[in-house]
């Protein structure tokens, strides 16, 4: 299980495995683009965004910007990392914290990762 909020627009998996919280669901398509937001309106204009381009999405996060919050961007960057339906990720952050900060970290040493495993990166 996962804490998403507190305040947050939850979870939701395109491909018809999860749907938690109130996304607008016409506008998510199947596909390969994992998305994390702080922002519940600018996860779903990413959404729409890249719906309207043709490319689908795997699973969105819609973490909220709340000080406490249940999910991070490390922790659903880590979530993407371990999904085989997830090529590429999203990222939408807000001003205020260091949670954008936190995630460079952790994907540089995603890559670092990648290289010494010999693997591609996401």
């Amino acid at each position: 299980s996962r804490l998403v909020g507190a305040n947050a627009p939850g979870i939701i998996s395109p491909v018809a495995r999860c749907r938690i919280g109130f996304q607008p669901l016409p506008q998510f398509m199947e596909g390969p683009v994992g998305i994390v937001a702080k922002s519940g309106t600018l996860s779903y204009e990413t959404v729409a965004s890249l719906t309207r381009a043709g490319v689908g999405q795997s699973l969105c996060i819609g973490m909220g910007g709340d000080v406490v919050a249940g999910t991070d961007f490390v922790d659903a960057l880590a979530v993407f990392e371990n999904d085989a339906d997830t090529r590429a990720v999203v990222i939408v952050g807000e001003v205020g914290g260091a949670a954008e900060e936190e995630a460079a970290v952790w994907i540089e040493e995603y890559h670092g990762r990648c290289r010494r495993l010999g693997r591609p990166a996401k």
